[in-house]
């Protein structure tokens, strides 16, 4: 866990960063690694609740990369089907879950990453 790649295969590059301690002090990849609190970092709002699902609004209590997350979830286990990122710059990314299992324990090698043949690799922490 020191270095985050983003992968870009439709533009072949990819890029990388050393992750500190720091990095992961956002409350979006706290709720990632487990160790969000939703009333202390957001202000929370319904935008709708039906068909058993839950529509909330999620602003960030301090600044953060992005403006806004929407999240929909099961009214009955709570688990996320849906999260929506409106960006400071205007861009929405929404992303849907399907399939989904939990406590699966994947080995340690399933996070590793080596850039494939011919991708450029874009080092974010070059001065």
């Amino acid at each position: 866990g020191k270095t985050l790649w983003l992968y870009d295969p439709v533009h072949s590059e990819v890029q990388q960063m050393s992750v500190s301690d720091g990095y992961l002090s956002g409350a979006a990849i706290q709720f990632l690694i487990g160790e969000g609190d939703m009333r202390r970092d957001f202000r929370v709002t319904e935008v709708s609740c039906a068909e058993g699902a839950a529509l909330l609004e999620l602003v960030p209590r301090t600044d953060a990369t992005y403006e806004k997350l929407r999240v929909l979830a099961d009214l009955a286990s709570g688990e996320v089907g849906r999260t929506t990122i409106f960006d400071l710059l205007g861009n929405v990314t929404e992303v849907t879950f399907s399939d989904v299992r939990t406590n699966q324990h994947p080995a340690e090698a399933v996070f590793r990453f080596e850039p494939p043949d011919g991708v450029e690799v874009i080092d974010l922490d070059a001065p």
